[in-house]
């Protein structure tokens, strides 16, 4: 709102702020870089561990830093 205000509410002089000139910025997923190997052992570990990263870690990434 304060954007909005800011920019006596023109909506797209206040968008064009927010937004960066090339478009909005996808976020990517970083599984993707993940073997297909290693995002089947995260997903064993979670079934096993469910959201307990410490547990994962040292069961299951022990040669990672």
């Amino acid at each position: 709102m304060d954007t909005l205000y800011s920019h006596s509410y023109d909506l797209s002089s206040a968008i064009s702020v927010l937004v960066p000139l090339g478009g909005p910025v996808l976020c990517r997923d970083e599984m993707e870089e993940w073997s297909a190997s290693e995002a089947s052992l995260f997903e064993e570990a979670l079934e096993k561990y469910g959201k307990d990263f410490n547990d994962i870690r040292q069961d299951f990434v022990s040669g990672k830093p």
